[in-house]
């Protein structure tokens, strides 16, 4: 077995699993992650995760799952020595979001700070196959809005100096419960 054939297999899987789940912790203190399988691909240069699971937020105020069965990202290790992230197309199978908003209404946080880390920029986020589930609860009174089938994409989007004044624009694709077909065209400032 080679070194680099046992560090692409062996040894990077866990250590980005954990440096993953480090990086949600550190931003989101009541945030949790699960990954399952790792794999790191130099030819062409992508990480894969799959069977993906997130959860985070407070009981009884805004609540957020979401799954995922994989996500690719392609990246230029070039760029990772440059100072500037460029990532590919990512791609997200099967993903399930699931936001629950109740009464609680909690105070924002004036301290907080926004992290400022490295400039990075993604050719887009394709999703495919997606759910999408809110569920409000007021007053003892339910409502709940599901969207199956759900495809969508979004990109260029990144804060580097390139892309931090441009929009992003989005479309997505899918089936409102209630009432069939839904197509959705955004364009907005991702991260100004």
């Amino acid at each position: 077995i080679s070194l680099g054939l046992l560090a692409k297999e062996v040894i990077a899987p866990p250590v980005l699993r954990h440096f993953i789940r480090s990086e949600v912790h550190n931003a989101c203190a009541s945030c949790t992650i699960t990954i399952g399988a790792v794999r790191l691909s130099l030819r062409p240069p992508a990480l894969k995760a799959e069977h993906i699971e997130f959860a985070g937020g407070t009981r009884h105020a805004t609540m957020t799952y979401a799954s995922a069965k994989a996500v690719t990202i392609p990246f230029s290790i070039a760029s990772l020595l440059s100072g500037t992230i460029r990532l590919g197309l990512i791609t997200v199978a099967e993903p399930n979001v699931k936001v629950f908003e109740g009464d609680l209404k909690l105070p924002l946080d004036k301290n907080k700070v926004q992290a400022q880390g490295e400039e990075f920029e993604i050719t887009g986020v394709q999703a495919s196959n997606g759910w999408f589930i809110y569920e409000r609860e007021c007053s003892g009174r339910k409502g709940m809005l599901t969207v199956s089938g759900i495809h969508a994409q979004i990109g260029p989007l990144g804060n580097s100096a390139k892309l931090i004044a441009q929009t992003a624009a989005g479309h997505a694709t899918g089936t409102l419960e209630s009432s069939g077909s839904f197509v959705l065209n955004i364009s907005a400032f991702v991260f100004r």
